[in-house]
C-alpha cells in the first residue's frame, strides 16, 4: 500500500510502501477513518497510521467498547508534605491516596497531574519556588495504580534535566505512561504517549506554557513539552 498526502494543490508521497501480508480484494474508509480492508477469501482487518507506516489494529466496532476515565491533580508537594511523611509515616506517601483507592479502582483509566519533580538525594528535597519532590512520592502514585502521568508542568525544570531523567526512568520501569516528558536519552521530540485498553488506542498529550524561567535544556530540547508553537 503505497500513501500519499493531499495539500489541495499537490500530491506528496508519505510512505513508500506497506506490506500487508495479504492480497487485497477491496478497502474502504470506516466510519472513524480506519481502514478496513477485505482480502480475497472475504477476511477483514483494520490497519491505521499509529507511528510510522500502517499498522494493523483490532476490528471493534466505535460503539462496543466504552472507558471511564477519572483524572486528579495536581499532585504538588510542599515541604510540610514530605516533612510529615518522614516524621510520621517512615517516609511513605501511600496515605495520600488510601482515601482515594476504592475510587480509583472503578474506573477503567485513571490520570495523575504529577506538578514537581522527583529526586533521590535528601540535599534537593525543597519547596516553593523550585520543587524538589522525594522519590518516595513516585512509588506511591505507581503503588495507588494511576494509567496515565502528566509530567509538563511549570515546575518540571526546577531541579535540571537530571530529575527528569530520573522521573522518566521510574515510570517506564513501572510500565506507567507518562506523557510531557522526556528522556535526555530520546533521539528527538515525540508529541504524545499512546496507552491501550480494552482494545482502545488513546494518544495522551501534555504541554505546559512555561517552565518559570528556566531554559530548555539544549542537549535535550524535548524534555520538556511546552506550547511555544501553537
Amino acid at each position: 500500500i503505497f500513501i500519499y498526502e493531499w495539500d489541495g494543490m499537490e500530491i506528496h508521497p508519505s510512505w513508500m510502501a506497506s506490506d500487508i501480508g495479504m492480497e487485497a480484494h477491496h478497502w474502504v474508509f470506516d466510519p472513524i477513518q480506519r481502514l478496513v480492508i477485505t482480502d480475497t477469501q472475504g477476511a477483514e482487518t483494520a490497519w491505521d497510521w499509529v507511528s510510522w507506516g500502517l499498522s494493523s489494529i483490532d476490528l471493534v466496532p466505535p460503539e462496543a467498547v466504552t472507558l471511564t476515565f477519572a483524572a486528579l491533580g495536581d499532585n504538588l508537594i510542599h515541604r510540610p508534605i514530605y516533612d510529615d511523611a518522614f516524621r510520621n509515616f517512615g517516609g511513605s506517601f501511600h496515605h495520600l491516596f488510601a482515601d482515594l483507592q476504592q475510587e480509583l479502582d472503578q474506573y477503567d483509566v485513571t490520570s495523575l497531574n504529577q506538578e514537581t519533580i522527583y529526586v533521590e538525594d535528601p540535599a534537593q528535597y525543597s519547596d516553593f519556588p523550585s520543587f524538589g519532590t522525594p522519590i518516595q512520592v513516585g512509588h506511591a502514585v505507581i503503588d495507588a495504580g494511576f494509567d496515565i502521568i502528566s509530567g509538563a508542568t511549570n515546575h518540571a525544570l526546577d531541579k535540571g534535566l537530571a530529575a527528569i531523567d530520573r522521573t522518566v526512568a521510574l515510570y517506564q520501569e513501572a510500565g506507567v505512561v507518562c506523557a510531557g516528558l522526556q528522556s535526555s536519552q530520546d533521539p528527538g521530540y515525540r508529541p504524545y504517549e499512546l496507552y491501550e485498553t480494552q482494545g482502545i488506542r488513546c494518544a495522551v498529550f501534555a504541554y505546559t506554557q512555561s517552565t518559570n524561567g528556566h531554559p530548555l535544556p539544549e542537549a535535550a530540547p524535548w524534555a520538556v513539552h511546552t506550547l511555544q508553537d501553537e
